[in-house]
Formats: C-alpha cells, structure tokens, sequence
C-alpha cells in the first residue's frame, strides 16, 4: 500500500469510464492512462493523436464464450460456439474490434503486439476475487479516497 500511496500522489483523475481516460489523453490532457489495449487501438484507427504502449508484466482480460446449461437452444448453442473458435470468426474478432485472437493463426490488428510478445503479470483470479473487498477497502483508507 505504500506504493499505491506514492501512485496516487501522480494520478490526476479518476475517470469513470475507460473511455474517458482515452478521450482525455488523446486531446492532451493528460500524458498518459490505463486501458485496454483494443479502445486504444480502435480510438487511432479513428485518427485521434493516441500511442498504445504495452508494458512488460501487463495486465490481461480474456473474452469468453460459453453454453449456458439448461438453455433454450442448446444444439444452435454448441454451433455458435463451435463457429466462434474458427479462424474466420477469429478474424472478424480482430477486424471489428481490435481484440487479439487466442488463435495464433489469426494475426492481431494493425499496431497490436503478437501475444507472444506480450509479458503477462502473474495473477491469481480466484485470490483477486476471494479479496477484492477487502483490498479496495485498504486501498481506499490509505489513498483517502
């Protein structure tokens, strides 16, 4: 907590949205935020002055898609899912949303890192969730916020 305690000193805002912190960087506000690699890449693709810079030990979030058990339509269920892991669906991922694909076939977007190139940081999802209360609490009480 106590280098989150010397961060907060050089953050200058806290936005809502993800959006925002991009929105914000992009019209030179602010020299630099967190976000997602894809809104960063889709807001350039939209001519706004923004650089996407992965860091080493990054953060990551991987899309998910299931079958819900006892659902309506389980066999245009298991279809859909079978679809969405080909390479085509793949590619149209990347296309229309900037996302990298799992499939290492499917090349990434323009100005998107290879997820091979891409240090990911070690993380513990269920121990992240078992805590996040109690962390944001801790969090918030050191950072007065």
């Amino acid at each position: 907590m106590e280098y989150m305690k010397k961060l907060h000193a050089n953050i200058a805002q806290y936005t809502g949205t993800a959006t925002q912190v991009i929105q914000l960087v992009s019209q030179g506000q602010f020299i630099g935020g967190l976000n997602w690699a894809h809104d960063i890449l889709t807001t350039k693709a939209q001519g706004l002055p923004i650089e996407l810079i992965v860091p080493e030990m990054t953060g990551f979030e991987i899309g998910a898609v299931s079958i819900v058990k006892g659902g309506p339509n389980p066999i245009a269920a298991r279809a859909f899912v079978d679809w969405v892991l080909t390479p085509e669906a793949g590619a149209l991922n990347v296309k229309l949303s900037n996302r990298l694909s799992t499939l290492k076939s499917v090349p990434p977007a323009p100005g998107a890192p290879t997820l091979e190139s891409v240090k990911l940081v070690q993380y513990d999802r269920q121990w992240a969730s078992d805590n996040k209360d109690r962390i944001l609490k801790k969090w918030q009480a050191t950072v007065g916020m």
